[in-house]
């Protein structure tokens, strides 16, 4: 009990502390959270999933319940589980159930009309959803399950099934990708950001895990998260940035993030990022210093459409190579295919004001 010994003590603790909060996978944990904040983290998430998804099979008993894939994402307060159709016994569908996030601002109407309008899309560069529904605090989404899993798992060489601190925390085998694959996926992800853009709609949650490849082609994952409200993962980053200012320079920061991880192998572990490994392709460099760099940073992002352009990009051959777009009626239809411009104006700047000044969690 000597008073220097329990001083240097509490010293060596806080910067124990310090170094796991820094960490932005072990920070998010709900293992650390229960420990330093037990108060605001004692619900049971995982029961009260499990009761709102038993509830959805009680009213459509199409579905079944293979397995639920425990901690298989980062977010707290959202659950995983396989499921299939029993009309389609073969093929496996990704049920998630998420609390809707301190970020909502659409009425209940408004954001029944904003799923059933991401559920109908249909785009080679957006995974689709096959089904969503919502209550007074929470959503169920369904959408067509992926055995290769996500980027990331390509990236760090890991079963997707695995639990989310376990793959990535600190993957021993993860690479960058081949140049080739690095232009294409970062065309089609770019075009996928275009597609949402000029719908007049948003992301926000770009990044490796949300990202699907199947057949060479990289799709966009969870882009419903921005309308329920639920933070970004990259938030705490580019809420620093007094330059990202607009939903369209968020989207490109997270690409920039990720076009990163898929040259190095890993994601970068501070931004502005001014040391550039040597890779062999210099053009890939170029492309990040646009958009990571302290200058980067400080003079703004480049467009989408920019970047489209950029040596990189601009050469690469499209499967889906007519002119894509998202098909939105704007309002003057009435019905849930209706969706106003008034709620379109207020997904995008209210979001934004909400994202600017809230804490991840």
């Amino acid at each position: 009990m000597d008073r220097e010994f329990i001083a240097e003590r509490q010293r060596g603790l806080q910067t124990y502390l310090d170094s796991i909060t820094q960490h932005p996978l072990i920070s998010t944990s709900l293992v650390v959270k229960k420990f330093l904040d037990p108060n605001n983290y004692s619900a049971n998430y995982a029961e009260i999933a499990l009761q709102q998804v038993s509830m959805f099979f009680r009213s459509d008993p199409k579905w079944e319940v293979l397995e639920p894939l425990r901690d298989m994402g980062w977010r707290i307060r959202k659950k995983y589980f396989l499921i299939k159709n029993k009309e389609q016994s073969k093929e496996r569908f990704l049920l998630s159930w998420v609390d809707l996030g301190p970020d909502k601002f659409l009425s209940d109407k408004d954001l029944q009309s904003a799923l059933k309008l991401l559920t109908n899309l249909s785009t080679p560069y957006l995974c689709p959803l096959v089904f969503s529904s919502t209550s007074e605090s929470s959503a169920l989404l369904i959408r067509p399950f992926s055995e290769k899993g996500s980027l990331r798992d390509q990236i760090c060489k890991v079963k997707p099934r695995e639990s989310h601190l376990k793959k990535y925390c600190n993957p021993k085998k993860s690479q960058g990708l081949e140049l080739e694959q690095i232009k294409l996926y970062g065309r089609q992800l770019l075009e996928g950001l275009k597609l949402l853009h000029d719908g007049g709609l948003f992301f926000g949650h770009l990044h490796a895990s949300n990202v699907i490849v199947d057949d060479d082609v990289c799709r966009l994952v969870d882009v419903e998260n921005g309308i329920l409200g639920v933070p970004s993962f990259l938030r705490p980053a580019f809420t620093q940035l007094r330059k990202i200012n607009t939903t369209e320079s968020i989207d490109v920061f997270c690409f920039g993030h990720l076009l990163y991880e898929m040259t190095y192998g890993r994601p970068p572990d501070s931004v502005p990022v001014n040391l550039f490994p040597s890779v062999p392709h210099s053009g890939v460099v170029s492309v990040l210093q646009s958009i990571l760099s302290t200058e980067a940073c400080k003079s703004g992002m480049p467009t989408v459409a920019a970047l489209i352009q950029t040596p990189l990009f601009s050469d690469v051959h499209l499967k889906h190579s007519e002119k894509l777009q998202i098909k939105v009626r704007w309002g003057g239809g009435g019905g849930s295919e209706g969706f106003s411009a008034s709620v379109r104006e207020t997904v995008r700047s209210d979001w934004f004001f909400f994202s600017s000044r809230f804490p991840a969690d």
